[in-house]
């Protein structure tokens, strides 16, 4: 084949008078390129790297730990008084309110005032018989002592003739011996030994008088006491039966005010949260009067979920929470962690009656979190959470990589094109 060009056209110098041609490229188009390269890259690392929690929102509220303790009223009627008032420390059985139930007669007067009146009638009765009696015991005893004084004085008085006659006794047979002795040598008459057995007959017989009528004296004395102990006995009978009456009118004027009035106490030692009642109001039965909660009780979140989302909420799961009454855009979140999963689902009816959460549609299971702070912050100041408060929750459940988040459809998709292979479906 020819050649085209000359040899000498070949070997010309490729300088030209022109200059060398160049593709020139744009700043833009650089800028753009680094741009999509470095966007490439950090989407890369976000997908390699980056992670999510998947989130499941629900409504809440804040609850004391351990519970508090809602006092109701057993009966209807008016608050009569109110003994206690919010922050107050109360025991078990303390009371904290009364509730009065008395019924109007047809003329306007009180049963109470009136059953009061005539039990208090009763009693100064009773009062005045009583004393009365006890008068006239400490009378009848004082008189039976006095007697009893009078008889131990002729006691001792007959005792001392007795002890003398006994005495002259003595000698008259000592006398006598002697006449008899002597009436043998002619001393002494027989007249005049009849006559000493005479007076020593007569001396005995005053002894024995002086002793028939001292023992009369002492069962004289004996009856006297046992009349004093009948006395007293009779005294201790009669205080017991007053004790008996008044115990009986303490007892109707109890059940007249227990039907009248009722006392509404706390059931266990706390400290009172709110008093919901005030004096005058009227009240149904089964009306809530104050709560109760136990001393320094820590506040948890009472969060309930639905069975959709139960799943993956276990113990310590972390929780983000917004209060209703500090809006998050200023307040920011508050941390807790779940610290117990109820294991059975609450109905609709149960989260209204139970825990007056009838915005919910059951079934939903109860989770309590634990709050990490007591208080929320602004600007260094500290603004305490209360019991009752209500929030929105997001509870932080499974965590994955984003790329696993990313791809999940496409991998979902190849997974379900496998098994209808596997089972025949596909061509």
């Amino acid at each position: 084949m020819a050649q085209l060009f000359r040899e000498s056209a070949k070997n010309r110098s490729p300088i030209s008078l022109l200059g060398n041609i160049r593709v020139a490229t744009p700043l833009r188009h650089t800028l753009w390129a680094t741009s999509a390269f470095l966007l490439l890259g950090t989407v890369t690392a976000w997908l390699a790297l980056g992670s999510y929690s998947r989130r499941e929102t629900v409504s809440g509220q804040v609850a004391l730990q351990g519970g508090a303790s809602r006092i109701r009223s057993r009966v209807a009627g008016e608050v009569s008084s109110i003994h206690v008032k919010e922050g107050d420390r109360v025991a078990a059985g303390q009371l904290i309110a009364t509730i009065a139930t008395s019924t109007a007669l047809p003329d306007g007067e009180s049963l109470e005032k009136l059953t009061g009146e005539n039990l208090a009638e009763e009693v100064e009765i009773l009062g005045a018989i009583q004393s009365e009696g006890q008068r006239s015991s400490a009378r009848a005893v004082a008189e039976f002592r006095e007697q009893q004084q009078i008889l131990q004085q002729q006691l001792g008085a007959t005792e001392e003739q007795r002890l003398l006659s006994m005495e002259q006794a003595k000698q008259q047979q000592q006398l006598l011996s002697k006449y008899e002795t002597l009436i043998a040598d002619g001393y002494v008459t027989a007249i005049q030994v009849q006559q000493q057995r005479t007076e020593l007959l007569n001396v005995r017989a005053a002894v024995s008088r002086l002793a028939v009528e001292s023992s009369s004296i002492r069962r004289q004395m004996a009856e006297l006491s046992a009349s004093i102990q009948r006395a007293l006995s009779d005294q201790r009978a009669a205080d017991l039966d007053y004790r008996k009456q008044t115990s009986q009118l303490s007892s109707k004027s109890l059940e007249t005010s227990a039907s009248t009035r009722s006392a509404i106490v706390a059931t266990r030692a706390g400290v009172v949260q709110s008093v919901l009642v005030k004096e005058g109001e009227t009240v149904v039965n089964g009306l809530a009067v104050a709560v109760t909660a136990p001393t320094e009780a820590p506040l948890e979140a009472e969060l309930f979920v639905h069975s959709s989302a139960i799943g993956f909420v276990k113990e310590g799961a972390n929780v983000a929470l917004r209060y209703d009454a500090f809006p998050y855009q200023k307040f920011g979140l508050s941390r807790a962690k779940v610290s117990a999963v109820s294991g059975v689902p609450l109905s609709t009816a149960e989260l209204r009656d139970v825990y007056g959460r009838g915005d919910i549609e059951g079934p939903a299971y109860r989770i309590t979190a634990k709050v990490e702070d007591q208080a929320v912050r602004l600007n260094d100041q500290r603004y305490p959470i209360r019991p009752g408060m209500k929030l929105q929750a997001d509870l932080l459940l499974e965590r994955r990589k984003m790329y696993q988040w990313v791809f999940e459809p496409v991998v979902k998709l190849a997974r379900t094109a496998q098994e209808e292979d596997v089972n025949g479906v596909a061509p």
